[in-house]
This record gives C-alpha cells, structure tokens and sequence, in this order.
C-alpha cells in the first residue's frame, strides 16, 4: 500500500517525525509457496521522500544552475513517462518550460549522485525599485 502526501512544518519538527516514521516496524502476513503456510512477521515501513523546491537565484545565473544539476534541455527526464507529469505541475503552478537550449557555464560544486531532479520548469522575479532605506534604492529583481 502507498499513501502519498505532503508535509508542511517547522523544520525541525518536520525532522523529528521523519526520525521517528523510520523506526516504524508493522506486522506483514505472507504466505510460504512452497509450504502453503501464512507467515507473520515484521517489515520496516518505507519513508520514501517526494520533495518539490523552488530554487531561487539571479536570472543570469539560470544556466549555472541548470548545468550543475545536470538538466538536459527542454526539462527531459529519465523516465520519459515522467514529462507528462512536468507538463500537469507547470500548468498548476504558472511555471514556463525549461529553455530548449541550455549554454555551456561554470558550474558550482555539490553533491547530486543518487538523485533523480524532476525538471518542472522556470518563473522570472519581478524587477521593479526597491527602497531598502538606509542600506540604499537599487532597481533589481525581487528574489
């Protein structure tokens, strides 16, 4: 059985239960086939993490970014089933598309083996002027 869902907390708190939900042990009836006889036994319950973000950085930097996490073009993902769903989200939360072309850059260092990026797509910042008071007026994007 899958229960599908989302969580929204204080961080910490959202750690905590994370934690906790790993420690989980139910009981699983199987069934021998050899023996036909119904075992009872315990299993670990699952905590499997289906996490959407939202990066935030200079529009400039767009290239830097996607590069770094290895995004292909066009937001194509591995397995193809999967840009139907990109497509759905992008739609339901007024995003565009990840650009068809995506420029060579520098790239920042970090950590991203053993995780599949789900491309969904991209949202300009608004640029206007921004009165900060005494740490000055600046007309920039407003991230």
């Amino acid at each position: 059985m899958h229960f599908v869902f989302a969580t929204r907390g204080i961080q910490h708190a959202v750690d905590l239960w994370h934690t906790q939900m790993q420690g989980v042990w139910l009981p699983f009836k199987r069934t021998n086939l050899d023996t036909k006889q119904e075992e009872n036994t315990n299993v670990q319950m699952a905590l499997r993490p289906i996490q959407l973000w939202e990066a935030v950085f200079p529009h400039d930097c767009l290239d830097i970014v996607l590069n770094s996490l290895e995004i292909n073009p066009k937001g194509i993902t591995e397995p193809t089933a999967l840009n139907k769903y990109a497509w759905l989200m992008r739609k339901g939360l007024g995003l565009k598309p990840i650009p068809d072309e995506i420029k060579p850059s520098l790239t920042f260092p970090v950590f991203h083996q053993h995780i599949h990026f789900f491309p969904i797509g991209i949202k300009d910042d608004i640029i206007e002027d921004c009165d900060f008071k005494a740490r000055g007026r600046w007309h920039q994007e407003r991230l």
